[in-house]
């Protein structure tokens, strides 16, 4: 089944909802426009009403209702108000129409006496009726009462009328300028929306294809920030640091796999090849005892590889709870860590100078964590130091932070190494062929635990010394 894409979805159901909401602000428009229209007609047909009696009884003292001068005025009334105006006499009987007719048909005519004066004697009445057949249909209609002024005696009445037609004629003309206007809007707000949301997701879809190119394995993809400061670009910027992340992680995968494969081969193609030698007879049989040691010194090393493995294994599983609810007294782990390699550091004839407090500083982090990053410091030291040199350890606070330096004279480590000192597997050409016995793992461990913690470690190698420092937190009260 085919799937709508989130730009099709979300404008259909915006406009839906846009569309909506239009329809049900022009029903309420409508309706109370069309209202607001009748109640404003009715009004004025009244008011005309009332203005034409006033007029008739100022007239009606030097003139009849019917004079000719009386017809032209209401004439001009009802032009200006859009009203049909009729005057009829006390008994009912039209005497002057607004109508331009010399002859007009309505003068002469009767309308139901009773209906008007009942009409008249509400000057804001205006009701919907055809007058007893007065009109040809239904109009709204006012009445007005024409008094004598001087003797206030009813002699006349005065009929405004307009037509439902007239009314609506007006109502659908603004009506459909409104219509026509509401449709150029609704329009030109679509039109943008769509280019508008259409730009805003065009990073997904490129985020959705570097995607599916890093599912197939293409780690060098990445997606444009379009030049936003907006959550789309927040969201470019994250992704990319995600692939960049992605990118290293598979990196240090591929070293690893290289370097594990690289640290097994050897060994192992070292024992299988003296053995199949002694086996075969390749190797003669009075120097097995020197060919067995070699197997067993390369057994030793697959051990301390498997082991050194199983403490990055380990570290990694580590719980950042456990970690940060720990407490370690340092001093005396550094003291402890310096007597377990006492017999190398004998047979090499090395110094140690220890500028350790006497008191206890208690800093957060495991025990266990702790002795290991101090013992495999140490062990790197011990390794590498010249025959009959110093060791120095020291350990001071500063502020919060207690600092812990580990310093051995010998070669120094090349410049362009030193960055790449405490990941996996790494040892430059001149210490490997020093240290036979290290996997290059020991001081990616520290890095770790070191790491683990929030803190800090810091190598520098110049003028034949190399000294290591990490940093720990004091442990509160």
């Amino acid at each position: 089944m085919k799937r709508k894409s989130i730009l099709t979805r979300n404008y259909l159901a915006t406009s839906l909802v846009f569309l909506a909401g239009i329809a049900l602000f022009a029903l309420a428009f409508s309706g109370l426009s069309y209202k607001h229209i009748i109640d404003d007609k009715r009004a004025t047909i009244s008011a005309t009403a009332q203005v034409v009696a006033n007029t008739s009884g100022a007239k009606s003292v030097d003139a009849e209702l019917s004079d000719w001068d009386l017809r032209m005025t209401i004439s001009t009334i009802a032009e200006a108000s859009g009203t049909h105006i009729s005057i009829c006499d006390a008994e009912g009987l039209v005497c002057s129409c607004s109508d331009n007719d010399v002859f007009c048909a309505h003068i002469g005519s009767s309308v139901p006496l009773q209906a008007v004066s009942k009409l008249a004697a509400d000057s804001d009445a205006c009701l919907l009726t055809d007058m007893g057949g007065y009109y040809s249909g239904e109009r709204y209609t006012a009445c007005g009462t024409v008094k004598d002024p001087y003797t206030n005696e009813v002699i006349g009445y005065v009929l405004a009328a307009a037509d439902i037609e007239s009314i609506t004629s007006m109502w659908q003309s603004f009506f459909g300028i409104f219509v026509i206007i509401a449709a150029i809007v609704i329009t030109g707000v679509l039109v943008v929306y769509w280019f508008t949301v259409k730009e805003q997701l065009e990073p997904l879809k490129e985020m959705a294809a570097a995607a599916k190119a890093f599912g197939n394995g293409d780690m060098t993809v990445r997606v444009s920030g379009y030049g936003r400061t907006d959550e789309v670009g927040a969201l470019s910027e994250a992704f990319n640091q995600m692939a960049d992340s992605l990118e290293s992680s598979e990196k240090q995968r591929k070293e690893f796999i290289a370097n594990v494969s690289h640290e097994l081969k050897t060994p192992m193609t070292t024992i299988a090849g003296y053995a199949d030698g002694m086996l075969d007879g390749t190797i003669p049989w009075e120097n097995r005892e020197r060919y067995l040691m070699i197997i067993s010194d390369e057994t030793r090393r697959l051990s301390r590889l498997v082991r050194k493995m199983l403490d990055i294994s380990a570290v990694q599983n580590k719980s950042e709870d456990a970690i940060k609810n720990s407490r370690c007294n340092l001093c005396e782990t550094v003291r402890m860590a310096i007597l377990s390699l006492e017999s190398r550091i004998n047979a090499k004839g090395l110094e140690i100078d220890a500028e350790i407090p006497d008191d206890e500083i208690v800093v957060k982090g495991e025990q266990d964590s702790i002795t290991q990053i101090s013992y495999n410091i140490l062990d790197n030291a011990v390794k590498f130091a010249y025959p009959n040199s110093t060791i120095s350890v020291k350990i001071w606070k500063q502020d919060v932070k207690v600092y812990v330096s580990i310093k051995n004279a010998g070669d120094d480590i090349p410049a362009d190494e030193l960055p790449y000192i405490f990941d996996r597997f790494h040892k430059s050409d001149k210490s490997r062929s020093m240290d036979k016995e290290g996997v290059g793992l020991g001081l990616y461990i520290v890095k770790s635990l070191i790491n683990s913690f929030g803190e800090k470690i810091v190598a520098k190698s110049e003028n034949n010394e190399t000294e290591f420092v990490f940093s720990l937190t004091q442990a509160g009260e």
